[in-house]
């Protein structure tokens, strides 16, 4: 019940997404600022404090086994690097410099949709930690030598269409075709969290619990907005992430007391 929840409010999300600007448009072009989306709210089965994995949970998923290795490399590539669901998916090879562990996020898909990324501050490029790296280089196993496919991508402007190359990282592990829904990806997720005995959440979860785990072992909130193309702190840690308590790398009230100098 739980992920038909999560999906349908990612999908009403989309369909707003894609409204608004819309409206805005015409708006512009009639000049009467009428934009009926403003007022609805896509519904958020998720509470507002994300309900994000502890560092024992993340250690049982990437360490339960899988026959299906793309998903599991997947996993374990968003839990530790955080993008959005859609990026991730549309993820090419020609935007990954494993070598540097550098990767570009220039676009999305939604929905089969391939698009630009919403803004411009979503296009980013992001340093690999060292789990979403082995992740990768596992993956490239997988889809390291397949052919550039061509498809089209529409501009942020939602109306330009591009012919662009890409060259999917991620496929599913039956048909092995790129991934540009997440239905595959969330029907394998909620058994694989049964095997791992791993209290369910849904897949966005990864991306707001890479967000906390950054928080939670105090990684400057300059650089962990850069890394997950956000633009407001309010909005990361009120939304996106928490501080994590039982993974804390050290007590902080010791810390603080030596730095000021008081021993006991």
């Amino acid at each position: 019940m739980r992920a038909t929840e999560d999906h349908d409010s990612e999908i009403q999300k989309e369909i707003i997404q894609i409204m608004s600007p819309v409206f805005d448009l015409y708006g512009t072009r009639k000049r009467l600022q009428y934009n009926p989306t403003k007022a609805v709210k896509a519904s958020q089965p998720d509470s507002e404090d994300p309900d994000v994995f502890t560092r024992n949970e993340i250690n049982l998923i990437i360490s339960t086994s899988s026959n299906r290795k793309s998903e599991r490399n997947m996993a374990e590539y968003w839990l530790g690097s955080g993008p959005r669901s859609a990026e991730l998916m549309a993820m090419s090879r020609d935007a990954v410099d494993l070598e540097n562990g550098i990767v570009r996020y220039e676009m999305g898909v939604v929905q089969g949709q391939y698009k630009a990324t919403k803004n411009r501050r979503s296009k980013r490029s992001v340093e690999l930690l060292q789990p979403a790296r082995k992740a990768l280089e596992r993956q490239y196993a997988i889809t390291g030598e397949r052919e550039a496919m061509t498809i089209k991508m529409i501009d942020r402007d939602n109306r330009t269409e591009r012919q662009v190359h890409f060259k999917p990282v991620w496929v599913t592990t039956f048909s092995d075709e790129p991934y540009t829904h997440n239905q595959s990806f969330r029907a394998w997720w909620t058994r694989h969290l049964g095997e791992a005995e791993v209290r369910y959440r849904g897949p966005s979860q990864c991306r707001h619990t890479f967000i906390s785990q950054m928080l939670t072992i105090g990684m400057p909130i300059n650089w962990i907005i850069a890394q997950v193309g956000h633009s407001s702190e309010t909005m990361i840690r009120r939304h996106y992430g928490k501080f994590i308590q039982e993974d804390q790398p050290v007590s902080f009230a010791t810390l603080a007391n030596k730095q000021l100098g008081f021993t006991e």
